[in-house]
């Protein structure tokens, strides 16, 4: 699949489209087909690197996890084993890690 990612701490010319494997899904998680996401400033904080004050949980010279986004919307592809309240083709919205990518 498809991701933005980052290596280094900078404005948006850091950001690079990658090929990526997906993460093993886990038991209570689903999969989606991501269909919107977006950058707020927690996002824009974390991709400059700034406030210094964050750099002991983020990385000090680049960035721990090269991925961003946190706001997400898409359409369930799969589903773990211990989900209940969610079928494939579930319409979604909410939080997922490292959400600017294609799944």
């Amino acid at each position: 699949m498809r991701a933005i990612r980052r290596s280094r701490y900078g404005g948006p010319e850091t950001l690079e489209v990658v090929d990526v494997d997906p993460e093993p899904l886990e038991p209570g998680r689903v999969r989606l087909r991501v269909t919107a996401a977006s950058l707020n400033p927690f996002e824009w904080h974390h991709m400059r690197g700034l406030p210094w004050l964050m750099r002991p949980t983020s990385g000090w010279r680049s960035p721990r996890n090269p991925g961003l986004g946190v706001d997400v919307a898409g359409v369930v592809t799969e589903v773990g084993g211990e989900v209940v309240d969610l079928t494939v083709g579930d319409a979604v919205f909410g939080v997922a890690r490292n959400s600017l990518a294609e799944s």
